[in-house]
């Protein structure tokens, strides 16, 4: 007799993946006839089964994709011969689900191979799921990212895609083989790149999947490519060249086409795998020990960046002399405007205040430190009647960015019980900016220090160990670790070092660097731009994750039960953005001297640089390095209860400790405690009312405090309505929490490391040589910067989303599958003011809102600078805190998805041509995004930034109604048809 739903009349052996690449795995059922199997790697499956008195079973083309739990259903065998084979060869549960509530998408090898895309990215390919959204950017409506250009890290995921309607830059996970590769400094982006050659399969889980599944609410899942049983390799050589770009339509019918950008893609590349042999011996001989490599190499020439164009002094001008008599000097100034260097210095004044007059600078009032720094300034190279902008600097730059990935796996299915794999994969790749490291400012020049080079080490390494203990008990442990190293360096910062260009005067932090101050360019024939700050003393940005799961699974009859622990550590190592070298600016006009009261200065911005008189400085004492780092740990309970043939349950529950971002060093982040500001402003505290753990013991080193353990159930269930599998209807609801990303708490960290920032006074000027007399005065009192980061010492939430959704799935002629979805999600406690999605509601209002007293405005004695703290709050608001309107105090974005949605599965096509396999895909979806902001009435003494809960600040919501309750709203809605 036969039973359905994996249910058999006696004890039988199964022998489930002998699959097309040859490994081998048996087990016994239990003695209800249930069995599971755990760890499965992502493929294509033939499950055997068979027992005394029966015909054997056999069913092919089983597909396991990452994060699957696999039901094989309508099992049964019939009595005859065991040496009788009855075959199926394919069934409708290799496209319908019928095992479990979650909303997922997958591509698989053949798909990432036939699939068009761009670049070498897998990423890319994202963009073609249901339910993800392009960020659109600039005028053009386009996507938000460019694959043009490939590296050895990045990807779309944050950076242009959005899944689901998750918070953008915190609500998606991305793993490559278990490893996090999510940059955890902004949550974004990718510390390794996923090559397409280089993957077998890639799965997007989007919502209410189990409680095994770390983080979340969307999971990209990675799995790499593997060895087989059989040698197998492929050379490869991918190329693109502008020369087969298409002309534009405005090109085509433009009586002045512009020229076609000149670039070239090149990526060779190849990989082999199989078992590993030692020729001669028997090592190896049932080949369990197998081996996959591969390599990519790009080469990569841009299309060409825009030039370097500046206005330079000619020989005239560089010693003081403004007159059009110079013939230099005319054709230099023949298209001027005014405000710039052609001007007279009629109605100027000098240093001392003298009133100056005509087109020279008398030679006592050239400042030494200006001519030290006019060394810095390269020669004209362009005539400026050669061009429409009359500039005289012209530097072509290189656009090249060329480097390599390598990946290797081993595994090793030692027996039929224990079962491990190793992988890693290395990337790395160098780009050189010629100004400026980030981008480049107007009428910049190459930098004098050299060349700027940003290289990139990426490092993914994990491994699983898997231990069947027996038919109904398996453990599985995994480790993974990754990290990208991309530090910055210039080549020839000696042309940069105040020894070297005889610069004779110091600054207020003279320690704080070797370098001369930079120079910002206020416009078109005033400067050159040499404003890149001196970033190169500590260097690197060290992003890395760390990941320990374990699992166990468990049958007892009609359950599967799993269990499981995971530890994680994240952190980022980031060198601050400042100036501790010191930022010159050189405006137009004549102003107050902030030291001596006197009127100085002219309408000509390079007079005033020669003459030494700045319009403005600003300078760190230094640039400390950020090392910081969360850690994460987690038990979770999951029991996927077969209650019925036609229902199944996914019941699990996830216990969750989700730390804060802390200091690696001790020091601790900077908090803010109200109940002690009004003490600390009577006592002449610097920054009243912030603490951190160096100054305090008592506050935690993260500043905020942590919630001990969060619960977050997951629940779903697949309803098979006619047991056939040809109708389900699946559906689900389950929370998720994640970590705000390192860039939120960067600037705490740095109020309770001492950054100190001076600027020198608005609407004022300073000389270069008053700047050097300022000194320990001006430095002590710069101690109080232009604003105050801290953490909230009230706020104990983290992000949390709840996603929910309800999927029925139809099985139609021709092997083909049709769904049709609702799926929602509802995300609480996003940060304030932060980098996700969504959470920059509020924006400045949030800042010093309510802080009166007149201590927070101090006057600097000696440079007559008021300075305002402003303290921002890294925080939400709490219950019992009332902010000053109007304030934000409550606030919702709703998120929902219709998805209909027809695939194919691999083995159906329509051949149009014997080189042609069109797939279809066809999915259509509806969205809306809403996004509600209460104002609150209270009065209070400081408006806040932060987590809010339900009554504490913006969340996400996709539910079709929702009563606030608050005193005010606006909406803001957003449908999006694709």
């Amino acid at each position: 007799m036969s039973l359905l739903d994996r249910r058999l009349h006696s004890r039988s052996n199964r022998h489930p993946y002998q699959y097309r690449q040859q490994r081998q795995g048996d087990l016994t059922s239990n003695s209800s006839g249930y069995f599971t199997f755990a760890g499965v790697i992502p493929g294509t499956y033939t499950v055997q089964i068979s027992a005394p008195g029966f015909r054997r079973f056999r069913q092919d083309d089983v597909v396991v994709n990452p994060g699957d739990v696999r039901n094989l259903n309508n099992l049964s065998l019939t009595v005859g011969a065991i040496t009788d084979t009855v075959t199926v060869e394919s069934s409708a549960n290799a496209i319908a689900r019928q095992d479990s509530g979650e909303r997922s998408a997958s591509l698989d090898t053949k798909d990432i191979e036939r699939l068009p895309i761009e670049s070498r990215n897998l990423s890319e390919l994202l963009k073609i799921l249901p339910g993800t959204t392009t960020t659109a950017s600039g005028t053009g409506n386009g996507p938000g990212f460019d694959f043009s250009d490939n590296g050895s890290s990045g990807s779309a995921v944050g950076v242009g895609l959005n899944t689901n309607g998750a918070p953008y830059r915190g609500g998606t996970a991305y793993l490559l083989d278990c490893a996090s590769i999510i940059d955890p400094g902004c949550a974004c982006w990718s510390i390794a790149t996923v090559n397409p050659d280089m993957t077998q399969e890639v799965k997007v889980q989007t919502s209410n999947f189990g409680a095994d599944a770390t983080q979340g609410p969307v999971v990209i899942n990675v799995i790499s490519r593997s060895g087989s049983s059989e040698f197998h390799g492929q050379g490869y050589f991918y190329a693109r060249n502008s020369v087969l770009n298409a002309n534009t339509w405005q090109d085509k019918h433009s009586t002045t086409p512009t020229a076609r950008p000149n670039a070239s893609y090149y990526y060779p590349g190849g990989s082999v795998g199989g078992p590993i042999l030692i020729p001669h011996t028997d090592f190896n001989h049932s080949r369990k020990l197998l081996f996959w490599a591969g390599f990519e190499d790009f080469r990569q020439t841009l299309p060409a960046a825009s030039p370097l164009t500046s206005y330079l002094p000619t020989a005239a001008m560089r010693a003081g002399n403004f007159s059009l008599s110079d013939p230099d000097n005319a054709a230099l100034c023949a298209t001027s405007t005014g405000n710039d260097f052609c001007q007279p210095l009629d109605g100027s004044y000098a240093p001392d205040s003298t009133k100056l007059s005509g087109r020279q600078i008398p030679t006592q009032y050239l400042d030494p430190g200006a001519l030290a720094l006019l060394k810095l300034f390269p020669q004209p190279n362009t005539d400026p009647s050669s061009n429409g902008a009359g500039y005289n600097y012209f530097l072509q730059t290189t656009n090249v960015h060329n480097g390599y990935i390598y990946r290797g796996r081993v595994d090793y299915n030692i027996s039929d019980k224990n079962k491990v794999f190793v992988s890693y994969q290395y990337g790395s790749d160098s780009e050189t900016s010629l100004a400026h490291i980030y981008y480049t400012p107007p009428n910049a020049v190459a930098y004098p220090g050299g060349p700027l080079v940003s290289a990139v080490h990426s490092h993914v390494l994990s491994g699983s160990y898997i231990h069947v203990f027996n038919s109904a008990a398996t453990n599985e442990l995994r480790v993974a670790v990754g990290w990208l190293d991309n530090p910055f360096s210039a080549s020839n910062l000696k042309a940069m070092q105040i020894s070297a260009l005889g610069y004779p005067y110091g600054t207020v932090y003279n320690n704080a660097s070797q370098l001369v101050p930079s120079i910002n360019s206020p416009g078109a024939r005033t400067l050159p731009d040499i404003s890149q700050p001196d970033l190169f003393g500590n260097g690197g940005v060290y992003n890395t994750n760390k990941k320990a799961p374990s699992v166990a699974d468990d049958v007892n009859r009609t359950h599967t039960f799993k269990m499981g622990g995971y530890w994680s550590r994240s952190g980022n190592k980031q060198e601050t953005y400042g100036s501790p070298n010191g930022s010159l600016s050189f405006a137009s006009g004549a102003k107050t001297d902030q030291v001596t009261g006197l009127p100085i200065g002219t309408v000509n911005p390079l007079a005033n640089f020669l003459m030494g008189i700045t319009s403005g400085f600003t300078q760190n004492n230094n640039n400390p390095t950020d090392d910081m780092a969360y850690t994460t740990g987690a038990g979770y309970f999951l029991d996927n209860w077969k209650t019925t043939r036609h229902l199944t349950l996914n019941l699990g529950l996830r216990l969750e400790h989700l730390g804060r971002w802390q200091d690696n060093t001790g020091n601790g982040l900077a908090v803010w405690e109200p109940n002690r500001y009004a003490a600390d402003v009577g006592a002449g505290k610097v920054y009243p009312g912030v603490y951190w753990h160096a100054t305090d013991g008592l506050v935690p080193n993260g500043g905020s405090p942590v919630q001990t353990i969060f619960f977050e159930p997951r629940l779903g269930l697949a309803y098979d309505v006619r047991g056939n599998v040809e109708t389900v209807v699946r559906g689900g609801w389950a929370t998720y929490r994640w970590n705000d990303q390192y860039n939120d708490y960067a600037g705490p960290l740095q109020t309770s490391l001492g950054v100190k920032t001076y600027n020198s006074s608005n609407n004022q000027a300073i000389t270069l040589k008053e700047i050097a007399t300022l000194g320990a005065n001006a430095a002590s009192l710069g101690s109080l910067p232009s604003s105050v980061y801290a953490t909230d010492q009230a706020d104990d939430k983290v992000g949390v989303t709840y996603a929910y959704n309800l999927t029925i799935s139809q099985c139609i002629p021709r092997n083909m599958l049709l769904e049709v979805a609702y799926v929602g999600n509802q995300t609480q406690n996003i940060l304030m003011g932060g980098q996700s999605n969504g959470s920059g509601v509020g924006g400045t209002g949030f800042v010093n809102r309510g802080i009166t007293d007149a201590k927070l405005h101090t006057t600097y004695p000696v440079a007559r600078n008021q300075v305002q703290l402003l303290i921002e709050l890294v925080s939400g608001c709490t219950s019992g805190r009332a902010l000053s309107p109007p304030v934000l105090a409550t606030g919702l974005v709703s998120c929902s998805v219709f998805i209909l949605q027809q695939i194919t599965p691999n083995d159906w096509e329509y051949r149009c041509h014997a080189w042609v396999q069109p797939i279809i895909h066809l999915h259509y979806v509806c969205s809306r995004c809403r996004l509600f902001l209460a104002a609150s009435t209270g009065a209070a003494n400081l408006s806040l930034s932060g987590h809010p809960s339900p009554r504490r600040g913006a969340h996400h919501r996709s539910d079709l109604t929702y009563d606030d309750r608050g005193e005010g709203a606006s909406a803001q809605h957003e449908s999006n048809h694709s």
